[in-house]
């Protein structure tokens, strides 16, 4: 037994013979192999990058001078010793994101806001490395994003995306990602962004965007095409013809509020928001185009056809249709009867007004024609008079 135990102790002597002369080896053959470098004149930094990035030394791979160790909140917290848990609520759920102090709370592109985190939490008695915000959530959706910024400078600003990121410069207090999205603001917000921005402010609460945005729309709105008008939900389409910057004619008005409304999911145009679009100092008159529609609309909230006595919208159809009566009302007439139509000039024959004149209750028919033949009497008259005169 004890010869067995003398020759393990034997073995285990030359194989720690032949590792310090295997490490004798290496340490020669690297000093062999920068001997020609000269570094007197390399800072620390400098040394590392002028040594080769792999030595041979031998069959035996040698250190490598430009391996960097670089944190990544994506990675498993567990192996890149995160220090630090930032948990969003976004009203409905919430994502936990695993960050590190070092790379959050430092350089020119850290967040004071959780570095004072950081401070707060060193000096406390019983230290708690979490941080809970709440968040809109266009905004907790981009978060990742944020993040990303602050750990490698990563930022791909688009309209979409920058009033989120915004929110999150100045909720964390990153001054830098701040100039950076007000200043994409600045010099991308005009007509044809001023839709998505508006909309876009909305989600973010970003109330002086969207002033700025609905004032734009607001004083183009004659030029804007409906395609770019109707991508605004209701309430911001709203805020645009309530603004004092709104400065085009009521009937042409009209006739856009009756094109979004046609594009516009129903469920969105409630009592309160048809009162708002049609609001009589909004639009005081309707395009007798039009008039039919706003008729129907009306017939399902009977409160805001009624409302404003002889402002009220009942009151302007009838009077848009009375205005043009004998092409706006004979023209449905025509093409719901058209053998009784036979030799009249009805005008454009078109299918949808003639749908929502027929759609319309016996009752307001009978005050459209009781209106429209006073005006007929009164044209027929006005007529023998010029005659009379000429």
């Amino acid at each position: 037994m004890a010869n067995a135990f003398e020759g393990l102790v034997g073995s285990m002597k030359d194989v720690m013979v032949k590792a310090e002369d295997m490490g004798k080896e290496v340490t020669t053959e690297f000093e062999r192999k920068i001997s020609g470098i000269d570094t007197s004149q390399f800072q620390c930094a400098e040394v590392g990058s002028a040594i080769p990035k792999s030595l041979n030394c031998g069959d035996k791979q040698g250190p490598q001078a430009d391996f960097v160790f670089k944190l990544d909140w994506r990675q498993n917290p567990n192996i890149s010793l995160s220090d630090w848990t930032v948990v969003v609520y976004d009203g409905k759920e919430s994502a936990v994101y695993h960050i590190h102090k070092s790379e959050v709370g430092l350089g020119p592109r850290r967040s004071k806001f959780l570095a004072a985190k950081f401070d707060e939490d060193e000096h406390a008695d019983v230290t708690d490395p979490n941080t809970e915000v709440y968040l809109p959530s266009r905004v907790a959706a981009l978060f990742p994003e944020f993040l990303d910024y602050v750990y490698s400078d990563t930022l791909q600003l688009t309209t979409r995306n920058v009033l989120a990121l915004k929110h999150l410069a100045n909720h964390f207090d990153v001054r830098a990602l701040y100039k950076k999205t007000d200043s994409f603001v600045q010099s991308d917000l005009n007509l044809k962004t001023a839709p998505t921005y508006c909309t876009e402010a909305d989600l973010v609460k970003d109330e002086d965007v969207q002033k700025k945005a609905v004032q734009i729309m607001a004083e183009n709105f004659g030029r804007m095409d409906m395609t770019v008008i109707t991508q605004l939900p209701a309430k911001m389409f709203k805020e645009v013809l309530s603004s004092p910057h709104l400065d085009v004619e009521s009937e042409f008005l009209s006739n856009k509020v009756a094109q979004f409304m046609r594009f516009t999911d129903g469920s969105a145009i409630s009592d309160e928001m048809l009162f708002m679009l049609t609001h009589p100092q909004i639009m005081p008159m309707i395009s007798s185009d039009e008039a039919f529609f706003f008729l129907n609309w009306g017939l399902k909230y009977p409160q805001v056809l009624d409302e404003g006595d002889d402002a009220s919208l009942r009151n302007r159809c009838i009077e848009a249709v009375v205005r043009s009566w004998m092409t706006t009302l004979a023209g449905p007439i025509a093409t719901l009867r058209p053998e009784a139509a036979t030799g009249i000039n009805a005008g454009n024959l078109n299918s949808e007004c003639a749908f929502n004149y027929s759609s319309l209750p016996a009752s307001i028919k009978v005050e459209i024609f009781e209106a429209s033949i006073l005006a007929a009497k009164r044209d027929v008259e006005k007529s023998k008079s010029e005659v009379r005169h000429f």
